[in-house]
């Protein structure tokens, strides 16, 4: 999509850059770190990775979705412009409908359903299989039976049909701000806990060192 549709770009629209200033960047930063934030997840399947999970692993997971959040939101004003950007609730649906194949072959969009549907089926088969780790469950037939009913819930809540603009508003006032807020707490308790857990290794080793070298004065 990046590529096909380089001829309807238009960069200069991306000028004056923060001409409101920071404000709203910051009022609007909070949508893309929801799911950046989410990067945590990666520390609770560290058992079944060979070894432990390097920093270079976070920064690069961190610098590719940062790529893949700021491609369609430039894409999204260097084509439409900026104030028609800002009434797009999918911007990424309406890129696809540029995308041509030759002469014949034109509107695509159905590839941004593909593309979201592919996205959501990893991040919930995903979240599922955490799910079975984070509880310990050991026994197959606990498993199965608790993926069964999550799935009958998944089911049943996609069943209910709301309007674009309740469902927009819903994830925009309450999804991705809460997902966000709790992450961010959960790491920073965790980072704490970490913290003190050092903290005492450190002392109980060096208690220790001390205990052999006093041992080895009074011999």
């Amino acid at each position: 999509m990046a590529i096909a549709n380089i001829q309807f770009k238009n960069y200069s629209l991306l000028q004056p850059i923060l001409e409101h200033g920071w404000s709203p960047v910051f009022s609007g930063m909070i949508y893309p770190l929801s799911g950046l934030i989410e990067l945590i997840v990666i520390l609770f399947i560290q058992q079944k990775v060979h070894g432990k999970i390097k920093y270079k692993v976070f920064a690069l997971n961190t610098i590719i979705l940062t790529w893949l959040i700021l491609g369609p939101l430039i894409g999204s004003i260097t084509e439409f412009g900026p104030l028609e950007a800002s009434r797009q609730n999918y911007p990424a649906f309406e890129q696809w409908g540029l995308v041509t194949l030759g002469r014949f072959i034109e509107h695509l969009d159905f590839l941004s359903i593909y593309q979201w549907l592919t996205g959501a089926f990893i991040r919930v088969s995903f979240l599922l299989f955490l799910s079975l780790e984070v509880l310990s469950i050991k026994k197959p037939l606990n498993k199965t039976i608790l993926l069964i009913a999550y799935s009958v819930m998944l089911i049943v809540s996609n069943s209910f049909s709301f309007s674009d603009v309740i469902l927009y508003y819903i994830i925009k006032t309450i999804v991705l701000p809460v997902t966000f807020w709790f992450f961010l707490a959960f790491s920073i308790l965790l980072s704490i806990f970490v913290l003190f857990s050092n903290r005492k290794k450190r002392r109980s080793s060096s208690d220790v060192q001390k205990n052999e070298k006093a041992t080895v004065q009074t011999e």
